[in-house]
């Protein structure tokens, strides 16, 4: 598998989930998304919609994430709508899973502008394409995308519907939210954090 540097300049935001607590559209990632304008990220809310955008530099990455108790690890299930405006060729958006600040270690389970769907492992900067799937039907103005914890595994969702299964041992535990990467203007709504038990 190629690995590739995306030099990032991350705007990262940290919260933690309680279970019962979510305002707005965004659920428990709301209170943590502020407003700011910055080089190279817009932070924006347009209605209970957050707006990520970067119209200026390639190959810039940012996030924003809350952490589960430790209880809830192995039961969840992450999901959010994307929507991709004014992509660019490498535009991804979509859900951060299993976020480890030290050493700084997450997957990125996104939407392509080119309609695919994608699973890397990010480590030391470098990212490491795990999955990609051609997905010729997605509409980018509006996928939902969702990670659900079974079993020492993730099951990869859109839509909805099951598309794929990985396993790996970095599973299971770690913060979620969501992530976008690249030149574009990115809306997400409707971020969940469900928990089987």
């Amino acid at each position: 598998m190629r690995a590739k540097r995306i030099f990032p300049v991350v705007l990262a935001f940290i919260g933690v989930f309680a279970a019962g607590v979510a305002s707005a559209d965004m659920g428990p990632l709301a209170k943590y998304i502020e407003p700011r304008s910055g080089e190279p990220w817009d932070v924006a809310w347009d209605g209970d919609r957050a707006v990520l955008t970067n119209r200026s530099t390639e190959s810039r990455i940012t996030y924003f994430y809350v952490k589960t108790p430790p209880e809830l690890n192995g039961h969840r299930t992450v999901s959010v709508d994307v929507s991709l405006r004014d992509p660019s060729d490498k535009s991804l958006g979509g859900v951060l899973y299993g976020y480890e600040a030290d050493p700084e270690t997450y997957f990125l389970f996104a939407v392509g502008s080119d309609k695919t769907v994608r699973l890397y492992r990010c480590e030391g900067g470098s990212f490491h394409e795990r999955l990609r799937l051609d997905m010729p039907e997605l509409d980018l103005a509006n996928t939902r995308l969702g990670v659900h914890e079974t079993a020492g595994r993730i099951e990869l969702l859109v839509n909805g519907q099951p598309k794929s299964t990985f396993a790996d041992a970095n599973l299971g535990h770690g913060a979620v939210g969501i992530v976008a990467a690249h030149i574009g203007q990115y809306v997400f709504d409707d971020f969940r954090i469900a928990v089987d038990h």
